[in-house]
């Protein structure tokens, strides 16, 4: 039981200490160290969080940027699309393979994909010293029949995502992705999931689940299809939606 109060009588000879119901010295320091152990805790948290969501906006601001270029480049005449000096059998154009766009270092690669329609692969990355992984953003261009794929043959992106989960202290537990499959006769061979704009994962199956998630993040989902072909990426999503 912890004691009421301390009790000291001071005489000549020295300190005589009586205890009289008071805190042990013992269980003061037990109580400090308990709550230092806590105060710590706590200003770990803040500096985790404060952290990650100073790399997240780092993150958004790349993803946007990538998506800016991949605007562009789909504005631009089918024949522009390449890369200045670009290797042998590779697209030649007009575009810079690197340049640097407010503080981010912009990548672009830029290959032939040759089926039965032949078409141009578009690679954006993005990326900064701020940041622990480049985000990577890839689509396909198409001549004369623009960005949907060869006619007749569809290849559209997932419908109706959806984002849901449970915020816990700092972490988002079990974060779940829904989506309905693409409205097409085409067969779908998987699922890419990105978040933050880089390939997180891929799936057979029109769900993905994350166990713990810490902070803010952004999905959105490409179809790959059985003969290859990819569909554009989906509508994007984040953890605000929830």
């Amino acid at each position: 039981m912890f004691r009421k109060y301390f009790n000291f009588k001071i005489n000549k000879k020295g300190c005589n200490l009586n205890i009289e119901g008071g805190f042990t010295l013992v269980e003061v320091m037990v109580a400090f160290l308990v709550l230092s152990l806590v105060t710590l805790i706590l200003v770990q948290g803040v500096m985790i969080a404060t952290k990650a969501n100073k790399i997240n906006k780092t993150k958004t601001e790349a993803i946007a940027l990538a998506n800016n270029e991949i605007e562009e480049i789909r504005l631009r005449d089918y024949d522009e699309v390449g890369i200045v000096g670009a290797p042998v059998g590779e697209p030649p154009g007009s575009l810079e393979s690197e340049t640097e766009i407010d503080g981010y270092t912009i990548k672009r690669t830029i290959t032939w994909v040759e089926e039965e329609y032949s078409y141009k692969q578009v690679e954006i990355s993005a990326t900064n010293d701020e940041m622990n992984r480049e985000i990577t953003v890839v689509t396909q261009v198409y001549p004369h029949f623009g960005e949907g794929g060869p006619p007749g043959e569809p290849y559209p992106p997932v419908t109706n995502l959806d984002i849901d989960g449970i915020w816990l202290l700092f972490l988002w537990v079990d974060v779940q992705l829904t989506w309905d499959e693409p409205d097409t006769e085409t067969p779908v061979n998987y699922y890419e999931v990105y978040r933050d704009g880089s390939l997180d994962d891929t799936t057979y199956n029109t769900s993905y689940s994350y166990g713990i998630v810490f902070g803010y993040h952004e999905y959105y989902i490409v179809v790959l299809y059985d003969d290859g072909q990819r569909s554009e990426p989906s509508e994007t999503i984040s953890t605000d939606d929830i």
